[in-house]
C-alpha cells in the first residue's frame, strides 16, 4: 500500500486605506487544509459471489480532504468602533474512492459536504451535500 498526506495552514491579510472617509478596510483569511490518501492493491471484498471471495485486481485509491476556512472583512473608522461587515466560516469534507477497471475505464465514488456559516446577521447558514458515481472513459491511446 502507498500512503500520502498533506497538511497546510494559510494566512492572508490585506488592508485598504480610504482617505475620503478616513477608514481602513481589513480582509483576513485563515485556512487549514488536510489531505490524506492511500492506494490498496489486490483488495479482497468482504462478501462472496457463488461461494468464492472476490479480489480486485487493480489498485483502489482512497482520498480524504477536509478544509476549514475563516474569512472576515472589518471596517475600521478613525473615531468609531470597528465593525465586521462581511465574512464566513467554511468547512468542507470530501472523501473519494477511485478504481481503475482497466487502462481506459475508471470509476469513482464521491461525497462532498460544505457548510458555510456567515459572520454577519443579514446572511443565512448554507449547507450543501453532493454524492454520486463518476465513470470516465479515456479515448487516448
Amino acid at each position: 500500500s502507498r500512503l500520502t498526506g498533506r497538511i497546510s495552514y494559510d494566512i492572508e491579510r490585506s488592508l485598504a486605506l480610504n482617505m475620503s472617509n478616513t477608514q481602513v478596510t481589513e480582509l483576513n483569511s485563515k485556512s487549514i487544509n488536510i489531505n490524506f490518501g492511500f492506494v490498496k492493491s489486490e483488495l479482497r471484498l468482504p462478501f462472496k459471489v457463488e461461494g468464492r471471495s472476490i479480489t480486485l485486481e487493480n489498485d483502489l485509491t482512497f482520498n480524504l480532504g477536509a478544509t476549514f476556512k475563516d474569512t472576515k472583512t472589518v471596517q475600521r473608522k478613525l473615531d468609531e468602533e470597528s465593525t465586521v461587515t462581511n465574512g464566513n466560516i467554511n468547512f468542507q469534507f470530501r472523501p473519494t474512492v477511485d478504481y481503475n477497471i482497466n487502462e481506459k475505464l475508471n470509476a469513482q465514488l464521491y461525497f462532498a459536504r460544505t457548510v458555510n456559516d456567515p459572520r454577519v446577521t443579514n446572511s443565512f447558514k448554507r449547507t450543501t451535500t453532493e454524492f454520486g458515481v463518476q465513470i470516465r472513459f479515456n479515448l487516448a491511446q
